[in-house]
């Protein structure tokens, strides 16, 4: 019979970090622990504490396509963390639900936990005194979940406290991170995030590519964009920065539709115009 007290997680900022310092994860072996005390906690809580590991996680970027690369590199990758959690007694149990759409099973709401104890817990009510959650989204600054609002986020202590449990952060349960938090469109102005998050994704794609020259370049103009005071209209208001342009008329990069590998070229120059344009 299932234990009534749980320990309930989210997964990335909390019991990993994306290994690349990509915005998101590369692939399913595109991470790294929060700290090395996580797999050790984690199977002391369950195995010595009785604790029955919950993790409950929202991936919007998944949206419908449940067989998309993106849900197949999700779910790989959460594998790959449970696997990495066998220890001496075998595997560590664990139940991991995922909200991929903006509903009421995206935390905060309690839709997830709803679903988890009506339909995954063989009828075992859960002891509310006796369970926590674990989050890194605690309204902290710095605890920034999307690019499109700097504001800080307080989803994972929302969803403990609508569901009535005890919330610690990882630094209270873990420790210390070994991953410096980054703070994402840190300064936004606000008025070109959209075009700050498609150089974010040009950056994203260069990692991937082991270009970090080009990566690291289009990071720093994504970091610019993002603070720029005014609406951007064309490369003109930024001395000719290649690409601007045409993500603007078309919503799109070409170099983002080749599947060429590392025959992939830079639009227009790209890597030689934002050089200059880091030193505005």
């Amino acid at each position: 019979m299932p234990p009534a007290q749980y320990p309930h997680l989210p997964q990335d900022g909390t019991l990993v970090h994306v290994k690349s310092r990509a915005r998101f994860a590369l692939d399913a072996d595109d991470w790294k622990w929060f700290n090395k005390r996580v797999p050790t906690e984690l199977r002391r809580l369950a195995e010595e504490e009785g604790y029955q590991l919950v993790i409950f996680s929202n991936q919007g970027g998944i949206r419908s396509a449940l067989t998309g690369a993106g849900a197949v590199k999700t779910r790989g990758r959460v594998d790959n963390v449970l696997a990495a959690l066998t220890g001496k007694d075998g595997p560590l149990h664990a139940q991991v639900f995922m909200s991929t759409l903006p509903d009421d099973l995206r935390k905060p709401g309690t839709g997830m936990w709803d679903f988890f104890t009506e339909h995954c817990n063989a009828g075992v009510k859960p002891d509310l005194s006796q369970s926590f959650y674990v989050g890194d989204m605690a309204g902290r600054v710095g605890d920034i979940q999307g690019t499109n609002n700097p504001t800080p986020s307080d989803t994972d202590k929302g969803f403990a406290e609508a569901i009535g449990i005890a919330f610690k952060t990882p630094e209270e349960v873990f420790g210390e991170g070994e991953a410096k938090k980054e703070v994402v469109f840190e300064g936004s102005s606000g008025k070109n995030d959209d075009l700050a998050d498609a150089f974010q994704t040009l950056t994203d794609h260069f990692r991937r590519l082991g270009d970090g020259f080009k990566a690291n370049a289009f990071a720093k103009v994504q970091k610019v964009l993002a603070g720029w005071p005014t609406k951007i209209t064309s490369s003109k208001d930024l001395k000719g920065v290649a690409g601007i342009d045409e993500f603007l008329e078309t919503g799109k990069f070409a170099v983002l539709e080749e599947q060429g590998g590392e025959a992939a070229q830079l639009p227009s120059k790209a890597a030689a115009d934002a050089a200059p344009f880091l030193n505005i």
